[in-house]
């Protein structure tokens, strides 16, 4: 009972934030959003045309049902855009559910990650309304809570959902495979393997059945994307370029801003590679805990830490990183035990502070190279450096559960 009574409350919270402070219920007041590009999508599909084969899209697979529920019941923009943050909200509650849930299973109190979930939540911004990347991070939340009770076919699945939604949570599979081969558990590796694997081809079928053109575009439509103007790249460039030194060109490609220089022409094809090692360090870090002679704390714990550090580790090494983009770690940080954790949680209100700041706030003085949004834009991923840092020390050093910790 007193765990509904926590759910009830905060859920009211966070339905009063979707709809009325960051303007849900209300059309035309809220801050730019994408929900008009996602209603221009279901609507050509209620017009009769396949997505991949008659029209572009640069998503992933599901994030095609999510544009189409809301034009079940809305046919103008701003129908749609209530619908739209309707549907996000109820995302946003499942994940409160689950947090309540995981967190009672990893040893802390459910009323903090509640109350954490919540402040992150007000620091995000009105952004997480009217984008789609909430419904990733719930599925990896629920990845992370099915495979915390067993439920590994289950927890399985909703990784390749997941995936399938924003491409993203793939970062999540070597962790969970790793510690599965820590255990021997061979039997459940290969079964989550094939699992996860035939969920990503089950839904590839249909739509390469459409298209198998249309289909790949919308991968490689990513991959031939330059430097975007947020990213940790960037921020080095636009400091060089207040500092006196070489100053970037900025141009509008891909949907986004993006610069260009001698440096960044050849940096574009070395950030896979960059990412790549970023990735290969947060799973060799992974073995060598997994390996420690002296862990003593709920492997579960673990898990989740690696997971939010794989993906904040994919964020930083990324040729593109926008505002959205930290929704992705917004329902993981709540349920991550860790002494440190009030300076983890800190960092990321001051993230998504920043992040709010930098988007749509000061957006055209971000791109016109003004000298206080670049500075923003350098701590902002600065911070999320040090958030990874955070992460990483206690990763090894502080996961065990402080003394006192209540459970109820």
């Amino acid at each position: 009972m007193n765990r509904l009574w926590l759910i009830c409350v905060f859920g009211l919270i966070h339905a009063f934030v979707f709809m009325v402070l960051y303007e849900g219920a209300f059309p035309g007041h809220a801050e730019p959003d994408s929900s008009p590009l996602y209603l221009f999508y279901a609507s050509n599909v209620f017009d009769g045309q396949l997505p991949y084969r008659d029209f572009s899209i640069e998503y992933a697979p599901l994030s095609l049902p999510l544009f189409l529920l809301p034009r079940l019941v809305a046919d103008t923009p701003s129908e749609y855009h209530v619908a739209f943050a309707a549907e996000m909200l109820l995302f946003d509650l499942i994940g409160l559910v689950l947090i309540s849930l995981l967190a009672r299973r990893l040893g802390a109190a459910p009323w903090k990650a509640l109350l954490a979930y919540t402040m992150f939540l007000l620091a995000i911004g009105s952004i997480i309304a009217y984008q789609f990347d909430l419904v990733a991070a719930v599925m990896v939340l629920f990845s992370l809570y099915a495979f915390s009770r067993g439920w590994n076919t289950a927890g399985w699945i909703g990784l390749g959902l997941g995936t399938m939604t924003k491409i993203y949570p793939i970062v999540v599979v070597p962790v969970l495979l790793l510690y599965l081969l820590s255990q021997r558990d061979f039997r459940r590796l290969v079964q989550g393997g094939l699992t996860f694997a035939g969920t990503i081809v089950l839904i590839s079928i249909p739509c390469l059945i459409l298209s198998p053109s249309g289909f790949y575009d919308s991968f490689s439509y990513h991959a031939e994307r330059g430097i975007q103007i947020e990213s940790t790249y960037s921020s080095v460039f636009l400091l060089g370029d207040i500092w006196g030194l070489d100053s970037p060109v900025r141009l509008f490609d891909y949907g986004a801003w993006e610069i260009r220089n001698s440096v960044t022409d050849a940096l574009v094809n070395l950030t896979p590679g960059i990412m790549l090692l970023a990735m290969a360090s947060v799973y060799l870090l992974y073995v060598r805990e997994l390996r420690s002679a002296r862990r003593t704390h709920d492997p579960n714990t673990q898990v989740v830490l690696y997971a939010t550090l794989a993906i904040v580790a994919f964020m930083l090494a990324n040729k593109v990183f926008s505002p959205q983009y930290i929704i992705w770690l917004y329902p993981l940080i709540p349920v991550i035990v860790l002494r440190s954790r009030f300076l983890l949680w800190a960092a990321f209100i001051s993230i998504g502070v920043l992040t709010q700041y930098i988007y749509p706030d000061h957006y055209l003085d971000l791109i016109a190279i003004k000298t206080e949004p670049v500075y923003v834009l350098a701590l902002r991923n600065a911070l999320l450096v040090g958030f990874a840092v955070i992460l990483w020390r206690g990763s090894t050093k502080q996961l065990d559960m402080p003394s006192g910790e209540s459970r109820s």
